[in-house]
C-alpha cells in the first residue's frame, strides 16, 4: 500500500502554511482510498 500523501506531508513538515493545500491532499487521500485502482501514484 502506498503511503498517504497527507502522512508524507506531516512527517516531512513540508510547507503546512497553506491549509487549503493540506485539505486538497486529505481529500485526494480519501478518494484514493475509495478507488485505489484509479488513483495509484
Amino acid at each position: 500500500m502506498y503511503p498517504l500523501i497527507s502522512d508524507y506531508i506531516v512527517q516531512t513538515k513540508s510547507d503546512l502554511a497553506d491549509k487549503r493545500d493540506l485539505k486538497i491532499y486529505l481529500y485526494y487521500d480519501f478518494v484514493r482510498i475509495q478507488n485505489p485502482e484509479e488513483h495509484s501514484l
